[in-house]
């Protein structure tokens, strides 16, 4: 069971960050294949989630005012 997630999307939308994107790694308990698989997917996921914001973020530094 996560603990940790539902806490910290309290605080930081507490703060005002509400665009929280979650990517978890499972298997931290058994190891082996299982939990490399998982690592190796995650990273993937990682690395889709940055294709995707990327484009955003480089459209934004663009639009700011000099």
């Amino acid at each position: 069971m996560n603990h940790l997630e539902p806490s910290l999307t309290t605080v930081l939308e507490f703060i005002g960050i509400t665009r929280i994107h979650r990517i978890a790694v499972e298997h931290q308990e058994t190891g082996g294949k299982l939990l490399a698989d998982s690592i190796n997917a995650a990273e993937h996921q990682v690395d889709a989630l940055i294709a995707h914001l990327a484009p955003a973020l480089h459209t934004a530094e663009q639009e700011e005012p000099a």
